[in-house]
């Protein structure tokens, strides 16, 4: 297993991806984010965390994936 970069149409933009998934432990009613970013086909940054804070919706979630996921680009 391997990361692998390139290929015939190597995109060198970085692109990225963020979600959520809205008080997904039950618990401790919780948030889960996370994000990926890649160059040219392959992943070179990505994280996956509980939110240290309580979300009241799922747009909130959402938001708060979005907000670490640009921190991370910045």
């Amino acid at each position: 297993m391997a990361i692998q970069y390139g290929g015939p149409k190597a995109n060198v933009i970085p692109e990225g991806y963020t979600d959520s998934d809205f008080a997904g432990c039950k618990a401790i009613a919780r948030s889960t984010y996370g994000y990926l970013f890649t160059v040219v086909g392959g992943a070179v940054s990505w994280k996956s965390k509980r939110a240290s804070i309580v979300t009241l919706s799922i747009l909130e979630a959402e938001f708060t994936g979005l907000i670490e996921g640009n921190k991370e680009a910045l």
